[in-house]
C-alpha cells in the first residue's frame, strides 16, 4: 500500500509540474486584426500601438496627404477628408505595421486613382477604393500587387481598372488575406483584363474569401508556383471560398497553368454566374500534375453538381491515369479558418456586403452588384466605356472634433472615459485586447442584415420612429434605430422651420435609442422632429396638447 501512494504521489506531482511548465509557455492565439478578420492574414498587427496620421486633403504629396502618409511605418492612417486622390505617377506603398483605415473618411469616402504596391508586413487596409489611371505614368499593372510581406489584410476594398491583375498575391508574400472585396473591370484593351494572379512557394498561406470578381476575362484566380517540384515539394496553400464569379470571358474563370510544379488549394462554397461574355463549361482548368485540388459545393449558375469534377477541367494531354491520381489525392487543404456557408448564402451576403460598402457604396459599385443581379453588363477596354465616368464624384462632410489628432472624435473619447486632450490613451488597451484606437475604428463597422422588400442588396436603414404618445402631454418619447456609428442630430422645428429645441448633437455608436421630450414655454401645437446621421435625414411631425 505504502508504494502504491508513492506511487500516486509522485504522478501527481509529476503532473502538476507538467502542467505548471505548460502554462509558463503556452502562447494565447494572437489578438485578430479587427472583428471578422479571417483567413491566412487574420493576425496582422498593422499600426496597432504605433502613431496616428491624419489624411487632410486629396494631394499626391506634402504635408496631410496619403503619399506622406505611408512614408513611415508603425502608424493608423485615418482621413479627415472624402475624395478621389489622383497619385499620378506615385505608386502608394505602405511600410511594415500599418494600418488604412478608410472607414474614417467623412462623406462618400475615399478613392485612389491610381495604385498600390506592398512590399511590407503586418499591413491591413480597409474600406477604400483603388481605382487604376491607366493613362498614367507606372499604370501598367495590378491595381493593388501584393509584392512581399507577411501578416497582410485587405478588407472591403474595390478594386477596378487594372491593366493586368485587380488584386494579386507575388510568391515573396505569405500569410495574406483578401476578404469582402469587389475585384471588377479589368481593362481589356490590352487583352490583359484579369482578376487574381496567386503566387507562392515554399509553404506560403493565401487566403481569398467572399470576394466579388465581375467583369474580368480571367484569372478568377489563376493559382500557381514558379519553383520546380523538385525544389519545392510543399508549393502554394490556398484557400478559395465562398467568393462570387460573374461574366468571365470563355469557358472557364480559373486555372493553374504551371505544369511542373506543387501547389495545394481548396474552392469551396463558391458562386459562379455566367455573364453575356461568359461560356459554360468548367469553373477551373488544371494544368500541374502534381498539385492537390479540393472542390466542394461550388455553384455554377445556381446549381450545385452532384459530382464536384463535372465543373472541372484537365489541360489536354493530361492522361486518363493522371486524372485518376488527381481525383484520388484529393484532400481539404488544412488552413486558417473562414466562416463558410452555402453558395446561396455567399451570394446574399457577397451582394450586399462587398467592396468599399462604408460609409456608403459608390455608383460603380451598386451598378457592379445589379449586373450580377440581373444578368447584364460587359467588360471594358478604357474607362471611356465606363457608364458612371472612371471616378466618380466623392462627397466629403466636415470631420469630427479631434482636439488631441489622435484618430478618435473627442464626443467618443469622453462617452468611453477617455481624454479628448491626452492623445496617449489612444494607445491603452481594452477589455477585448484592442487598443482604444482600435476600439473607435471597430465601432465604425458593424455587421448589418439586408433588408429591401424590392429584393435589392444593401445595409439596414436608419429607422426613425413615429413618437409616443402622440398627440401628448406633458411628454412623449422619440425612439430611433442607428445602422452604424457616427454623429447624430436630433432636433425639434416649429412650422415655420425654425429650431426649437436640439435633444441629441454628439457621436452616438450602433443601437436604438429613446429620448424623451418635455416641452417648457411652448404653446400647443404642431411641431417637426428631424433626425440627421450622416446622409440619412428623417422628418416627423408631433401634436402638444395642453
Amino acid at each position: 500500500m505504502k508504494m502504491k501512494n508513492i506511487a500516486r504521489i509522485t504522478f501527481m506531482v509529476l503532473f502538476v509540474a507538467i502542467a505548471t511548465i505548460y502554462n509558463l509557455y503556452a502562447v494565447d492565439e494572437p489578438q485578430l486584426a479587427f472583428p471578422g478578420a479571417e483567413g491566412s492574414g487574420r493576425f496582422a498587427t498593422g499600426g496597432r500601438g504605433g502613431t496616428v496620421y491624419e489624411v487632410t486633403n486629396l494631394s499626391n504629396s506634402g504635408p496631410g496627404s496619403i503619399v506622406d502618409a505611408v512614408r513611415v511605418g508603425n502608424r493608423t492612417i485615418v482621413f479627415r477628408v472624402s475624395g478621389t486622390i489622383e497619385l499620378g505617377s506615385v505608386i502608394l506603398a505602405p511600410k511594415s505595421n500599418t494600418t488604412i483605415a478608410g472607414q474614417t473618411a467623412p462623406g462618400d469616402g475615399i478613392c485612389l486613382k491610381g495604385r498600390i504596391k506592398i512590399n511590407a508586413s503586418d499591413v491591413i487596409v480597409r474600406y477604400i477604393r483603388v481605382r487604376v489611371d491607366a493613362g498614367a505614368a507606372n499604370s501598367s499593372g495590378d491595381a493593388i500587387d501584393i509584392a512581399g510581406g507577411s501578416n497582410i489584410i485587405i478588407d472591403h476594398v474595390s478594386a477596378s481598372y487594372a491593366r493586368d491583375e485587380g488584386i494579386s498575391c507575388q510568391e515573396e508574400s505569405d500569410k495574406v488575406t483578401v476578404q469582402w472585396c469587389i475585384i471588377s473591370e479589368g481593362l481589356t484593351f490590352e487583352e490583359h483584363s484579369y482578376g487574381s494572379l496567386i503566387r507562392g512557394d515554399y509553404g506560403d498561406q493565401k487566403t481569398y474569401h467572399h470576394n466579388l470578381y465581375a467583369h474580368n476575362w480571367g484569372r478568377l484566380p489563376r493559382p500557381g508556383n514558379y519553383t520546380d517540384v523538385t525544389a519545392d515539394p510543399e508549393g502554394l496553400y490556398l484557400d478559395f471560398r465562398n467568393n462570387v464569379v460573374y461574366n468571365w470571358k470563355g469557358n472557364r474563370p480559373g486555372n493553374n497553368d504551371d505544369s511542373n510544379t506543387m501547389s495545394r488549394y481548396n474552392f469551396i462554397g463558391n458562386v459562379y454566374i455566367e455573364g453575356p461574355e461568359s461560356s459554360v463549361s468548367t469553373i477551373f482548368r488544371e494544368n500541374g500534375v502534381h498539385c492537390i485540388g479540393y472542390f466542394e459545393n461550388n455553384s455554377l449558375n445556381g446549381v450545385v453538381p452532384a459530382d464536384p469534377w463535372s465543373i472541372v477541367s484537365f489541360r489536354s494531354g493530361y492522361s486518363t491515369e493522371q486524372i485518376a491520381a488527381y481525383k484520388e489525392r484529393s484532400a481539404q487543404v488544412e488552413m486558417e479558418p473562414v466562416t463558410t456557408t452555402s453558395p446561396d448564402q455567399a451570394k446574399t451576403d457577397v451582394l450586399g456586403f462587398a467592396g468599399a460598402s462604408f460609409p456608403k457604396r459608390d455608383i460603380i459599385d451598386t451598378r457592379i452588384v445589379n449586373d450580377v443581379l440581373n444578368g447584364t453588363g460587359h467588360s471594358i477596354a478604357t474607362v471611356a466605356e465606363q457608364p458612371e465616368g472612371g471616378w466618380p464624384a466623392l462627397e466629403t462632410l466636415p470631420a469630427l472634433a479631434d482636439e488631441d489628432h489622435d484618430g478618435m472624435p473627442d464626443d467618443w473619447e469622453l462617452a468611453n472615459g477617455l481624454v479628448p486632450g491626452d492623445p496617449n490613451d489612444r494607445n491603452n488597451v481594452g477589455p477585448d485586447g484592442y487598443t482604444m484606437l482600435e476600439v473607435y475604428l471597430n465601432s465604425l463597422i458593424h455587421v448589418e442584415t439586408l433588408v429591401n422588400g424590392d429584393g435589392s442588396y444593401g445595409p439596414q436603414d436608419y429607422v426613425l420612429h413615429q413618437n409616443y404618445p402622440n398627440p401628448f402631454n406633458p411628454s412623449t418619447t422619440i425612439k430611433y434605430k442607428l445602422p452604424r456609428s457616427g454623429h447624430v442630430r436630433l432636433i425639434i422645428y416649429n412650422l415655420s422651420g425654425q429650431k426649437v429645441e436640439t435633444l441629441v448633437n454628439k457621436f452616438q455608436s450602433t443601437g436604438e435609442y429613446v429620448v424623451t421630450w418635455q416641452p417648457i414655454g411652448l404653446s400647443n401645437g404642431i411641431f417637426l422632429f428631424r433626425l440627421q446621421a450622416g446622409e440619412f435625414s428623417k422628418t416627423r411631425k408631433l401634436i402638444y396638447q395642453k
